[in-house]
């Protein structure tokens, strides 16, 4: 004879029957954005994991649940990546060098570069999170605090501007926000990067100095 499930037992397993309605459909586009992460599909795998694991724990302390459940998902992969690239950095000791792979390299510091002075905040924070991390372009709208039209005329302008560069751009990337940009990318930091793209003081009017 069977007997009744245990009260609370009842609510979890309903709540996760909940939550794998919502959130297993976006696991492919999250293991995708892990795998970028960390470069490593055995790695990627292991990130999905812990993502929808604290995801599930987090949403019971939440008032409402996410409006983006796949932009959510993205910002608590970056925010695993990062702290357990910290942790590994930290037991590796402060006389450990960095690894060559970890220093900016010249390809990604000039593509900086192109997109600070070249693009305005919204064109290149639009063009990096669509083109480089595959957000979706609702996804993009939320960071943004735009319209999916407007995040659609802002890629095509950047993306135009980056066919056919101005060979004597009025502005240049401050070296300071370039560095934090180059630190941002290699930890794929998205909220970080985010912020810096949006930035106006990121990049100065050239010749303003001598004035």
């Amino acid at each position: 004879m069977s007997t009744p499930s245990d009260p609370l037992t009842t609510a979890i397993r309903d709540s996760w029957k909940s939550f794998q309605t919502t959130y297993e459909p976006l696991r492919p586009a999250l293991y995708r954005f892990c795998r970028y992460l960390t470069r490593s599909p055995w790695d990627a795998e292991d990130l999905v994991q812990d993502v929808l694991a604290r995801a599930f724990a987090t949403l019971g302390a939440l008032h409402d649940p996410p409006r983006e459940p796949r932009a959510w998902l993205f910002r608590i992969a970056s925010n695993l990546w990062i702290d357990r690239v910290r942790k590994h950095t930290e037991q590796l000791g402060a006389n450990v060098p960095e690894p060559a792979e970890a220093a900016p390299s010249r390809d990604t510091r000039e593509a900086a570069g192109t997109l600070l002075a070249q693009l305005s905040p919204q064109e290149r924070t639009a063009v990096v999170l669509k083109d480089v991390f595959e957000l979706s372009l609702e996804d993009i709208a939320e960071i943004l605090s735009t319209s999916v039209g407007a995040v659609k005329a802002a890629l095509h302008r950047g993306r135009g501007k980056l066919a056919e560069p101005d060979p004597e751009p009025s502005r240049a990337p401050v070296p300071a926000a370039l560095d934090a940009f180059c630190a941002a990318f290699n930890a794929r930091d998205i909220d970080k990067l985010t912020a810096l793209l949006l930035d106006n003081a990121s990049v100065e009017v050239v010749g303003a100095s001598a004035l």
